[in-house]
This record gives structure tokens, C-alpha cells and sequence, in this order.
């Protein structure tokens, strides 16, 4: 399984792309995969329990990240994994992660398939860069 220093490490050497490039390529990745998965979006059911759905949602997501990957801003870098690195990742993923201290504690478990345990939702940078300006 890929380290965080192996990550770190292909951020650093990982293809060069502008980010404009990226964001095309995010782009059109984007439209073949929803043509290629079928996937269209239901107003009248916009939180479908349709499992066939949520399959191709995965797989097409699996497909995009595997094609698509990550841009990392400061270093101007596209990083893609393989399908197996994915899935390794995911497989050794925590059930569960702590964010905060004290009463802004937040704990955020795994949830299964139809789980009856209703999802954490909370917005933050966590992941994002954010200009110094905004600090």
C-alpha cells in the first residue's frame, strides 16, 4: 500500500499540468463517464435508492479517479492511482475519525449501505487550500 511520503512523494514528481488543463480534463472525463454509466440526474427523485444507480455512481468514480486523480496546487501536479492502490486505500481507511477538542468535538464514523445512523454533515477547509488572505 502507498505511505503518505509515497503521496508526498508524487506530488512532488507527479505530470505537470497547468490547472486549467486539469479542469478541462476533469471536465470531459466527466461527460463520457456519465454517457458510459448511464448516470442522469431525476429531479422529481433527487436522492435515489436505486441500487444499480449508486453502483454505476462507484464505479464511474473509481473510473474518473483512476483517469482524473488529484491536482495539487502548489506544485503544479497531476497524481493518479491505480485501481488497486485505490481500493488498497480505501480498504485500510479508519472506521473512524476524531476532528475538534472539547464541545467542538465531531466524531465521523463509517455508515454501510442504507445505514440507519444518520451521516455527520459539517463544512470546513479540511483538505482545501486556502489563501492566506482568508486565514
Amino acid at each position: 500500500m502507498l505511505s503518505f511520503w509515497d503521496f508526498v512523494e508524487m506530488a512532488e514528481k507527479g505530470k505537470i499540468m497547468g490547472e486549467k488543463d486539469f479542469d478541462s480534463l476533469l471536465s470531459k472525463t466527466l461527460r463520457e463517464l456519465e454517457q458510459k454509466y448511464e448516470i442522469k440526474y431525476n429531479p422529481e427523485n433527487p436522492v435515489s435508492s436505486d441500487d444499480n444507480l449508486s453502483d454505476r455512481l462507484f464505479d464511474a468514480a473509481v473510473e474518473f479517479f483512476e483517469k482524473v486523480g488529484v491536482y495539487v496546487i502548489d506544485t503544479g501536479r497531476q497524481v493518479t492511482l491505480s485501481k488497486d492502490d485505490l481500493y488498497s486505500i480505501l480498504e485500510s481507511a479508519p472506521s473512524e475519525v476524531v476532528y475538534g477538542r472539547g464541545n467542538e468535538t465531531v466524531k465521523v464514523s463509517n455508515r454501510k449501505v442504507e445505514d440507519e445512523v444518520p451521516p455527520v454533515v459539517f463544512f470546513s477547509a479540511v483538505g482545501t487550500p486556502v489563501r492566506k488572505s482568508f486565514s
